[in-house]
């Protein structure tokens, strides 16, 4: 009893498009959580480059500098209701 010629080639591709449809499903989340992260990162470093320029010419022009960070109150010093 002979088999169908299009059993072979089906199994095949099926095969294939099986072992990549769960290669792209393990490993897209985890390259773009990566990639998403990378770029966070150097958005970050753009930002402390750009703020430090800005307050390096800010100091040369003579305007008031504002510190970018905001300190919180001491813990003893009651706060005024």
């Amino acid at each position: 009893m002979g088999s169908p010629s299009w059993v072979i080639p089906v199994a095949a591709l099926s095969t294939i498009c099986g072992v990549g449809f769960i290669g792209v499903w393990f490993w897209f989340p985890r390259l773009l959580r990566k990639g998403t992260q990378q770029e966070l990162q150097v958005l970050a470093t753009e930002r402390a480059e750009r703020d430090r320029y800005l307050q390096q010419r800010r100091a040369e022009e003579g305007k008031v500098v504002q510190e970018t960070q905001v300190t919180s109150a001491p813990k003893d010093v009651p706060e005024a209701a």
